[in-house]
């Protein structure tokens, strides 16, 4: 994962994407990954208001790489079901 990869998480049920924006080494030898996130208004309604403080890192394995030509076939697909 780099800069400008797009990226996606799993949070307490909602599924967040981003795109990279600043890429670290901890202290704790992990990478560690500032994201913009993309249409995050789920998140922002149902989680946020209850956290202590919000999260600006996010360490690799909480981050997964998007395929955004295949996320795009699947969104089309699925609309093409309903």
């Amino acid at each position: 994962m780099n800069i400008g990869s797009n990226v996606y998480m799993v949070l307490h049920g909602i599924l967040r994407f981003g795109t990279i924006t600043k890429k670290l080494k901890g202290p704790d030898g992990w990478a560690h990954f500032s994201v913009k996130w993309t249409e995050d208004d789920q998140y922002k309604k149902n989680v946020e208001p209850f956290l202590k403080r919000e999260k600006h890192l996010y360490r690799a394995d909480e981050l997964f790489l998007v395929d955004a030509h295949r996320l795009s076939r699947v969104v089309t697909a699925f609309g093409e079901m309903l």
